[in-house]
């Protein structure tokens, strides 16, 4: 509910005070995580170069690990570049206030929500093909707001994309942590979240500066299209339909050590 509290915060004191209020909220994070404990002994002797190559190591000999990680450069970058950089100004371009794009954002917190009820209950065999096609929906948005749909339709389109985005991370996560050595797992998951935000900055800028020479809605049309297309090459890739979700049995075994 963040992002709505977010929007009617812009409409009532204004984006300076929203702005200062958020900053506020990260300084007293930083503060509350500066007391929680640490625990566990620090390995001694270990070279960073020695766990980078062991991490790539690992991280690249699987094609859909870097595969799915490569693709996700593509999605996120457009996606935040489409979506959060370009969303709010086509909104204002339809005469939607803040309120409205508020209104937007917390119809894809909802659908976050309901993507983590959904997780719950529905445990996909092929985990890696469903993790796939769970970022399909990420492309709706900027459909709905290339064409200038009506409100509705925009926070219809933002809650299917918050419950596929949702299903994926949760698909994306147990896949990671079933597939992959428990003692490699952050330095493999490392180069997961760096392949998949390095590109943001430099999308962001494409995207802002393509916007602005041949307009929003064109920008959010050909994202949109890419973003599908990435996301469709992996299905093409054997490795990711032999990704099979491990039984719970499986599961338990392996966490005793047997």
């Amino acid at each position: 509910m963040a992002p709505a509290f977010g929007g009617a915060l812009v409409a009532f004191v204004g984006p300076q005070w929203t702005l200062g209020l958020d900053a506020a909220s990260f300084a007293i994070a930083a503060l509350l995580c500066s007391r929680l404990p640490i625990s566990g002994s620090v390995k001694s002797g270990v070279s960073i170069i020695r766990d980078f190559r062991t991490g790539w190591s690992e991280f690249i000999q699987r094609f859909w690990l870097w595969s799915y990680v490569l693709s996700g450069t593509v999605v996120v970058a457009l996606w935040l570049g489409g979506y959060q950089l370009l969303g709010p100004v086509v909104a204002h371009d339809l005469d939607m206030g803040p309120a409205a794009w508020g209104s937007i954002q917390g119809s894809l917190a909802a659908g976050l929500v309901a993507g983590g009820v959904i997780s719950l209950k529905w445990k996909p065999a092929r985990i890696m093909v469903a993790c796939v096609c769970a970022n399909l929906p990420l492309a709706l948005p900027l459909i709905a707001l290339a064409a200038g749909a009506p409100l509705f339709w925009l926070c219809a389109s933002a809650v299917v994309a918050g419950i596929g985005l949702d299903l994926a991370i949760v698909c994306w996560n147990t896949t990671i942590q079933q597939q992959l050595p428990a003692a490699l797992l952050g330095r493999v998951s490392s180069f997961s979240s760096i392949g998949e935000l390095m590109a943001v900055p430099l999308g962001c800028l494409i995207v802002g500066a393509t916007a602005t020479h041949v307009g929003s809605a064109s920008v959010l049309s050909v994202s949109a299209v890419v973003m599908t297309l990435a996301t469709l090459a992996l299905l093409a890739a054997p490795s990711v339909w032999a990704v099979r979700r491990m039984p719970a049995e499986q599961q338990e075994r392996l966490g005793a050590g047997l």
